[in-house]
């Protein structure tokens, strides 16, 4: 079971470190352009020209009612995320600051800071702030002392349900 996990894994991580590389070579430009003759029927068809390599550009359009048609957002992107949480001193204010500016962010927990005494401040309240101000919330093990690519089977899905279980008593769904 690990090694399935572990090569999904790997894979999606090679799968991400290749569209990195590609986006790096990779030049997009939208252009809405307006066709119709009256407001009823005007349509907003957006023309994507994708440079692939200097030799090839590739051309997309897709025709949208205009009421429909979504804000084209070409702004570079960046992944915030936070790891070795829950923290009942800092997620908090990092959420608050976080939303300050409209941002989001995965915030990756370890489950035993989840997981502790009922009714100590630990972190899952500081967890459940994360998410219910529309945060995403991963997995980074159980203990924080495994090591995924020599631990034993049992160990690894210890440390991957544990965390889960945790997460999912304090986020049902």
């Amino acid at each position: 079971m690990k090694n399935i996990f572990k090569t999904v894994m790997w894979l999606c991580l090679m799968v991400c470190i290749l569209i990195s590389i590609a986006a790096c070579n990779v030049n997009v430009t939208f252009t809405p352009i307006e066709t119709g003759t009256n407001s009823e029927t005007t349509n907003a068809t957006t023309t994507s020209e994708v440079t692939t390599s200097p030799e090839e550009t590739i051309t997309l359009e897709e025709t949208t009612p205009e009421e429909n048609a979504p804000a084209v957002d070409t702004r570079p992107r960046v992944a915030l995320t936070f790891d070795d949480g829950p923290s009942s001193i800092t997620t908090k204010p990092i959420v608050d600051e976080l939303n300050k500016y409209g941002y989001h962010a995965t915030f990756f927990v370890v489950g035993n800071r989840v997981d502790r005494t009922p009714g100590q401040d630990n972190g899952a309240s500081a967890m459940v702030y994360a998410y219910e101000n529309g945060n995403e919330i991963g997995i980074h093990g159980y203990t924080h002392e495994a090591n995924y690519a020599f631990c034993s089977d049992a160990t690894y899905e210890y440390e991957i349900y544990q965390t889960l279980n945790a997460i999912q008593a304090r986020i049902p769904g």
